[in-house]
């Protein structure tokens, strides 16, 4: 924790049982992720789940090129921005903080009680928090924009190569996709099971958290 990520799924990927994010472990001298929670179903000190690496890795990545390889990937991804949302958060931001300001010189004009100035300005604040959020427009990180296309296999191989590619790897998984990896349902098996991992898209263009097909 703290340090730079040194894999690409470590943080990223999350158990599906519990939510918790997969680490970079070794499993019997593999290279591996596991889950950093336990809870039922899972032996006191054990992973819900358990992961070759490079399988896992493969797995998502193929997917992930085939999507920005689509000839309107530009397109989709600088989609999704609802300007008139965006409008209607900005008033709200604006609105809020003027209340907030009012209930302040109530405060001090004590004509609120303290007790009831703590609990509306939490209250209120709140509102700001998400408003604040929804005002803010859909930005695509720029390393996505530099993967996106026709190149994207040849510039995603280069990153492997390049200081602070693994960083730009991350950030293009990151932005695009959820990773849920479930309990292998193949046990002991040496084939990836495909169905214990669900991949939903993140991005502009397609509904949050639509599934991969």
């Amino acid at each position: 924790k703290g340090t730079t990520p040194k894999h690409l799924l470590s943080g990223i990927a999350e158990c599906g049982v519990c939510g918790a994010w997969l680490r970079s472990t070794t499993n019997r001298g593999v290279p591996s992720y596991r889950c950093e929670g336990h809870g039922p179903g899972s032996p006191l000190g054990k992973a819900h789940v358990l992961r070759e690496r490079e399988p896992l890795e493969r797995f998502v990545t193929r997917p992930l090129l085939r999507r920005l390889q689509r000839p309107d990937i530009l397109a989709l991804l600088s989609a999704g921005t609802d300007e008139e949302e965006v409008g209607r958060a900005r008033r709200e931001v604006a609105t809020l903080r003027t209340r907030m300001a009012e209930y302040e010189d109530l405060a001090v004009r004590g004509e609120v009680t303290p007790a009831a100035f703590a609990r509306i300005s939490a209250g209120l604040q709140q509102q700001l928090d998400e408003a604040k959020a929804r005002a803010k427009p859909r930005t695509v990180p720029a390393a996505v924009l530099e993967v996106a296309g026709t190149r994207a296999v040849e510039v995603w191989e280069h990153w492997g190569s390049e200081p602070g590619g693994l960083l730009k790897r991350r950030q293009v998984i990151r932005a695009l996709l959820r990773i849920q990896v479930y309990p292998t349902t193949t046990r002991g098996s040496r084939t990836f099971d495909a169905a214990s991992v669900k991949l939903s898209w993140r991005s502009a263009g397609a509904a949050q958290d639509d599934e991969v097909v």
